[in-house]
Formats: structure tokens, sequence, C-alpha cells
């Protein structure tokens, strides 16, 4: 084989490699759950906050926040995760407000979704990042 042909090869089985890996420890984890969530609202609660990712990376490129993007958005999209999860709301069983932490791969800031129950299931109403 020649050179080049190895360094492709090579390469090619890194990023497989890498993505495998990264897509393993993705959907290993569950998101801790504060409050009175029940599952199926965490399962949706993750379904909104895939579709907010989305939404805030659409948002940052709108408004030409391209290092804002970079740095918080694509490490979310590509290998981001739901750490937490939990109610806004004190009493049960009238939830209708929750909260969920989001991290990407190698993100400095954690995403802050703020989320609604609607009639259609739960909905990011907005989003912050902390610290």
């Amino acid at each position: 084989m020649r050179k080049q042909h190895v360094i492709v090869l090579a390469a090619a089985a890194t990023l497989v490699g890498a993505a495998v890996f990264g897509l393993s420890r993705r959907g290993g984890s569950r998101p801790t759950v504060q409050g009175v969530l029940n599952q199926e609202d965490v399962l949706q609660i993750q379904r909104a906050v895939r579709r907010g990712r989305w939404q805030m990376a659409k948002l940052l490129v709108g408004k030409g926040e391209f290092r804002m993007f970079f740095g918080t958005s694509i490490p979310e999209l590509t290998l981001g995760r739901v750490l937490e999860v939990g109610s806004v709301d004190p009493f049960p069983p009238g939830t209708t407000r929750a909260y969920a932490f989001s991290v990407g791969w190698h993100a400095t800031k954690t995403n802050v979704y703020h989320l609604e129950l609607t009639s259609s299931g739960w909905r990011v109403k907005s989003f912050s990042q902390y610290p």
C-alpha cells in the first residue's frame, strides 16, 4: 500500500473509533431526576431538549454569534447529554414547568433549558448558560 492509503485508513479508523466511543457514552447515561416527574415526563423532556438544541443553534447563527455556536452548539449537537431534569413547581400533581441541565462534549458551560408542559407535551420555552 502506498503511504497515502495508510494515512487515510488510519484517520478513518480513528474517526470511527471516536464516534463509537462518544455515542456509547452518550446513550448509556440517565439524567438525575429532581422533583415530581414520572418516567414519561423525563423522556419527553429529553426529546424536547434535543429539539431545543437545534433552536439554540439556529438562533445563534441567525444572530451571527459564531464563536458561541462553535463553542456551545456544535459540542452539544454532536455528543450532548442531559445531566439532570427537575420540576420547578414544588407540589404534585400540577407540575407544568421543568428545567434540564445539558452539556456537550468538552463544553465549558452547561446549558439550562426551561420547559413548559403544553397540550402537546413538553416544550422548551427558553435557555440560558451556566456559569
